[in-house]
């Protein structure tokens, strides 16, 4: 595994570490040039991040599987998107592409159906301020992990939280 040293350069296809920390990263749908996301690995804790894809594939979904947090994309809302004031028609096909970003619906139906269910914690990011709204995405989530395990989701609203754009996160204990 790579030892990772301040400027270097590192690719979605190459293993590296920083420290005690292992970084996994991978290739997403995304429309940049060497788009990826990681897993990150400490201490026998694994986190799983991803922003800025346009669809929770499957290689993000099996890389993400064993997760103890996830910090995943829910950029926009579909109906905010398409009323929206501020973008162009062709930005609004970009955004909603699928290699644009991840709208509520789509982060709402990895978690539904291929989310293992393990994280403890779920952090939605990269929320639009002008095609989205933080409860309406947190409602998302939390209504498609009760969908996922009716039995099990008494602790839905505790496992989601939004990761705001003005202010560091709460702190999460793993």
């Amino acid at each position: 595994m790579k030892d990772v040293r301040r400027g270097a350069s590192i690719t979605s296809s190459e293993h590296f570490e920083i420290g005690s920390m292992q970084f996994s990263p991978f290739a997403i749908p995304h429309d940049a040039a060497d788009p990826m996301a990681f897993t990150v690995v400490a201490n026998g804790i694994k986190m799983g991040m991803a922003v800025d894809l346009g669809h929770i594939n499957s290689v993000a979904a099996g890389q993400f599987l064993g997760s103890d947090a996830l910090i995943i994309e829910a950029n926009h809302e579909l109906e905010m998107l398409k009323t929206c004031e501020f973008y162009s028609w062709a930005l609004k096909l970009r955004i909603k592409g699928r290699l644009g970003h991840t709208s509520n619906d789509e982060m709402a139906r990895f978690l539904r159906e291929d989310f293992d269910n393990k994280a403890r914690y779920i952090v939605l990011a990269h929320l639009s301020q002008n095609t989205n709204n933080p409860d309406v995405a947190r409602l998302a989530a939390v209504q498609a992990l009760e969908e996922r395990a009716p039995l099990f989701s008494a602790d839905a609203e505790r496992r989601v939280s939004i990761a705001a754009f003005d202010r560091p996160s709460d702190w999460i204990e793993l």
